[in-house]
């Protein structure tokens, strides 16, 4: 888009996020007129004198507090880690923030132990889907886990030495492998709830569980479960806000983390008032983009929280794998994240272990967020007119900006167990354009290969690239494939867990490749597919509440490109030939629950595909993942 015209979608999304920020307030109650807060998640006791001195202003400290007296005496989150020497802890941050005049939110979460998780359950049979994580709804581990900790914290901090200015959720459930709390269950407790407050439909309780959905789409009232739920989570929730208020009037309330999921939404409408906004902290921010994606993110974000909040996204600053500085990336930090904080409540930096965490480890750290604090103070000072020589700056290429969320997610995709013999096979090559992401599971130990094959379809000579990431996010294996080269990367997982491929044909250029893992199922990544001329098949799921299929199919505009669906039976649900412009298809399911496959094929350059609401593709049935 030449001149200035490549600022105008920019531009109007800056529009559209202002206009969005009238409803989200960017003035913390009891701040100082303008301040922004200027975060740091979990750091040592030892580097809050280096981040004060850095312009930092806020601590979000997670440390896992016993649940009751009784487990502080005898429960233990290790061999070597009691909970009484976290709560000295606890008081050590607490009591050293006051001194320095930072302020102090506590963090914590409600399944990162162990001993924790399990004091949730302990005579208490509830579980979600009759599984093993908690019921959203059950009020006896909300209680344990969630309010009574908070309360404990709140008396550990009694004390004029102390400080404690808010308390966030972490909602990440790390003991049950990083999941999250979900709407709808249809677990036991919640049938019987639902059918006692709602006798027309009480009979719920005699469907087996994983025919409770349907039943109730017989019945047409599945929004209507979906409703209750989200109003007693509600109602959970803010029966810990009442209590925690009750307390302490003035503590903020917030959580790291938000998903367009309707837990969430309870979660935050629960903690809200419209004298007390939730403050949210999404992780989805990471990048350190200001973009156009960015500003979309941003200004579609109130109307799916659905309650007043704060808004303060977070951003991710590390070595790299051979333990040097990202210094391209850190040239962009100052710039955007000063662009994102005057646009809403401020910053928090999440604790990257290869800081260290020693002042003279951190201080190309420190000193990169002093210059983007001192620009924040003059805009504070100014009254909000102060124009900042920082610019917004494109991110180099690095690391995906959804990689944590794509990693905690990928724990627990799990293969479907019986392939039909009736679903389509093909040759499991694949033919792709641009950049695209690989996700694979592996066991420590496992051999795994990663190949890539590139194609020069035009007159770009511009080198294919694939970097794999383990399951913490560190780079393992990375290379450069040349032009019409073929390259594998021979590796030993380190751990167990998902692994992520990012894999492209080069920058912005019109060549192609195919990708492929070897030792390990693997599925691609991401809304839409773009293929090259050799075409392929993908295989999906289909889950046995959906009532239809919604695809998107286009050739490359002036390039054809040619589709064929088929049903777990091997019958065609659609052929669409010499496709051009994106169509859009919905076809009724008709039941046929189960694998899926799109075939492309007949393409003149380039063509692509999305399956609405699907973003896992595999490339042989037996690698499909289930989404139940």
């Amino acid at each position: 888009m030449p001149g200035i015209y490549r600022y105008i979608p920019l531009a109007l999304l800056l529009l559209a996020s202002l206009s969005h920020a009238q409803e989200v307030s960017h003035e913390l109650p009891g701040w100082q007129e303008g301040e922004r807060i200027r975060a740091y998640w979990s750091p040592p006791v030892a580097l809050f004198d280096a981040l004060k001195e850095a312009g930092f202003n806020t601590i979000i400290q997670r440390l896992e507090t016993a649940v009751t007296p009784a487990q502080r005496a005898t429960g233990s989150l290790h061999p070597s880690y009691t909970f009484e020497a976290v709560e000295a802890d606890v008081r050590a941050s607490s009591r050293r923030a006051k001194e320095l005049g930072l302020r102090y939110f506590h963090c914590l979460d409600p399944g990162a132990a162990g001993a924790i998780a399990q004091a949730g359950f302990a005579d208490n049979p509830r579980r979600y889907q009759n599984g093993k994580l908690p019921c959203p709804l059950d009020d006896v581990y909300w209680d344990r886990v969630i309010t009574q900790r908070f309360l404990a914290v709140i008396d550990l901090l009694s004390g004029d030495e102390y400080r404690l200015d808010g308390l966030i959720i972490d909602p990440e459930m790390y003991t049950f492998s990083g999941a999250f709390l979900s709407i709808p269950c249809y677990c036991d407790h919640c049938a019987a709830e639902f059918g006692a407050t709602h006798p027309a439909l009480n009979k719920i309780t005699e469907a087996p569980i994983d025919e409770r959905a349907p039943w109730l789409a017989t019945k047409e009232a599945r929004d209507d479960y979906e409703t209750w739920q989200q109003t007693t989570v509600r109602q959970r929730v803010a029966a810990m806000r009442e209590a925690i208020h009750a307390r302490q009037p003035d503590l903020q309330l917030g959580f790291l983390i938000f998903r367009d999921r309707p837990w969430f939404k309870a979660l935050a409408q629960g903690l809200a008032t419209p004298e007390k906004p939730v403050l949210i902290c999404p992780e989805g921010t990471y990048s350190g983009a200001y973009n156009d994606d960015y500003l979309a993110y941003q200004a579609g974000l109130s109307d799916k929280v659905g309650a007043p909040f704060f808004y303060c996204p977070g951003i991710w600053v590390g070595y790299d794998n051979s333990g040097e500085l990202p210094t391209e990336f850190m040239k962009a930090v100052p710039g955007n994240v000063y662009h994102r904080s005057i646009r809403s409540a401020g910053y928090w930096v999440y604790a990257s272990t290869r800081w260290g965490g020693t002042p003279e480890k951190a201080q190309p750290f420190t000193a990169l967020f002093r210059t983007l604090n001192d620009e924040l103070d003059s805009y504070q000072q100014s009254g909000g007119t102060y124009e900042s020589a920082l610019t917004a700056q494109a991110l180099p290429l690095e690391r995906p900006g959804n990689l944590h969320e794509l990693l905690l997610e990928a724990r627990d995709w799990k293969a479907v167990e019986d392939v039909p013999p009736t679903v389509p096979r093909s040759p499991d090559h694949l033919g792709l354009r641009g950049q695209h992401q690989v996700v694979f599971q592996a066991k420590r130990g496992d051999e795994v290969t990663v190949q890539l094959q590139h194609f020069q379809l035009g007159s770009y000579a511009s080198a294919g690239r694939v970097i794999v990431y383990n399951p913490t996010m560190e780079v393992i294996a990375e290379a450069t494939c040349g032009v019409n080269q073929r390259i594998e990367l021979p590796l030993t997982a380190p751990a167990d867990g998902p692994y992520v491929v990012l894999a492209s044909a080069g920058s912005g250029v019109p060549n192609a490749f195919s990708v492929k893992v070897e030792g390990a199922p693997w599925v691609l990544y991401g809304e839409q597919v773009t293929f090259n001329k050799r075409g392929g098949r993908v295989y999906f799921w289909v889950g046995a509440d959906q009532e239809s299929v919604t695809v998107t199919l286009s050739g490359g505009g002036k390039e054809r490109a040619s589709f064929a669906l088929s049903r777990p039976d091997g019958t065609t649900a659609l052929t669409a030939d010499a496709v051009t412009r994106a169509e859009n298809h919905t076809l009724p399911t008709d039941g046929a629950a189960g694998i899926w496959s799109l075939k492309v094929h007949n393409i003149d350059d380039d063509g692509y595909f999305r399956v609405h609401g699907v973003n896992r593709y595999a490339l042989s049935p037996e690698h499909v993942i289930s989404n139940g």
